[in-house]
């Protein structure tokens, strides 16, 4: 334990843990933030966590926990009560980490923060962690996204891990449209002006016959509507648009671009999270599911894509059908995580597949609607 985190320390976090009418809440569904003072607290630490009336006497009690007159010990036992089961200082003693992705106070700011700590065995490699910083960095150097800002990390030694400012808000949800088009589309076409828009050719990106492969395994696991297109049609159509020489457009992808990785904060504000799958992509499959939950921002991403894709190579695949041929990716990887699912798990792979063919389904007759476009 630092001696920073001694004394002042500890009657900061006692007092700011006091002024518990002062706090503001932030509704999370199941999972919200207290601010009291200029902490966040995760709202199930603050469970009947309830101050004797003599809390500053000689009696220092807290329900649960042993009473002490030490600041120190005191601070210690605060920190297990509201960050989690038990606390680690790292050897430069600027954070505290608590578990893996827990709630810390930055000491060398003063910032309350969120630790992304490498744990064996999570499935979190220390590569994903050294590219979410190098992505994060050039890109906030660039200003084109808002993201936490980190204020420290390892990722050269172990412990690996990533200390990053703690927003007070919330997962962004369906009825976040309006400020999901008013926000993120502007950071969208920012973030292509700063990484820029290449045009890469179907084989560079996927791998058709093991796509279409994946596909008739799932015209066999699901059952056909009688409202789709022929099952035959639909795998001639899935061929016809992955054929090698198609064009797509491609630029940096976040890796899980949905509702679940973007924050609104309180002050209405939406960052995005969890870039340690960035890298190029194709940049309808990066977009496919969020265009189909906030299906208002289609015609802004479509008008910026379709500037770009003026004058392009005669292969280019229209808009559409770009969107399509992300759909069918889509369902590809659904059919990797039913491989071995069992039980809940298959049902929902199963559910989520049918809905990723039906999305196919309406995408293509979009674009088989506009006979004026490419392929």
């Amino acid at each position: 334990m630092s001696n920073r985190f001694r004394g002042n320390t500890a009657e900061t976090v006692l007092g700011a843990l006091a002024e518990a009418e002062s706090h503001c809440a932030f509704a999370n569904g199941p999972r919200s933030f207290r601010k009291l003072g200029s902490w966040l607290v995760h709202e199930k630490y603050l469970k009947d966590l309830i101050f004797r009336k003599d809390f500053w006497q000689e009696d220092r009690m807290l329900p649960g926990l042993v009473g002490t007159r030490s600041p120190g010990t005191l601070a210690m036992l605060i920190w297990k009560r509201c960050f989690g089961q038990r606390h680690i200082g790292n050897s430069s003693a600027d954070a505290i980490r608590v578990k893996s992705n827990g709630r810390a106070f930055y000491l060398k700011k003063e910032r309350a923060c969120s630790i992304k700590f490498l744990l064996q065995g999570r499935g979190r490699k220390p590569q994903n962690l050294i590219n979410e910083v190098e992505t994060r960095v050039r890109l906030s150097a660039g200003g084109a996204v808002r993201m936490p800002e980190i204020f420290s990390h390892s990722i050269q030694d172990s412990p690996f891990y990533i200390c990053e400012e703690l927003l007070n808000g919330r997962r962004c949800q369906l009825e976040d449209a309006p400020a999901l088009c008013e926000q993120l589309v502007p950071q969208l076409v920012a973030l292509y002006q700063q990484e820029g828009l290449v045009v890469r050719q179907v084989d560079e990106v996927l791998d058709a016959p093991l796509l279409l492969t994946k596909l008739e395994r799932a015209i066999a696991l699901v059952a056909w509507r009688p409202e789709w297109i022929p099952q035959a049609q639909f795998m001639r159509e899935a061929d016809r648009t992955a054929a090698p020489g198609n064009s797509l457009i491609c630029s940096l992808g976040h890796g899980d671009f949905s509702l679940g990785n973007m924050l609104l904060t309180s002050s209405g504000e939406i960052y995005i999270i969890d870039w340690e799958k960035a890298r190029e992509r194709p940049v309808l499959f990066e977009l496919c599911k969020f265009l189909r939950d906030i299906p208002s921002a289609l015609p802004m991403i479509q008008a910026v894509l379709e500037r770009f894709m003026t004058g392009g190579p005669a292969s280019m695949l229209s808009f559409e059908r770009q969107l399509f041929l992300g759909s069918l990716a889509a369902v590809g990887d659904l059919m990797d995580m039913a491989s071995g699912a069992e039980g809940k798990q298959r049902a929902w792979v199963h559910s989520r597949l049918v809905n990723e063919l039906d999305h196919a389904q309406t995408l293509f007759r979009e674009s088989n609607a506009d006979s004026g476009k490419p392929k």
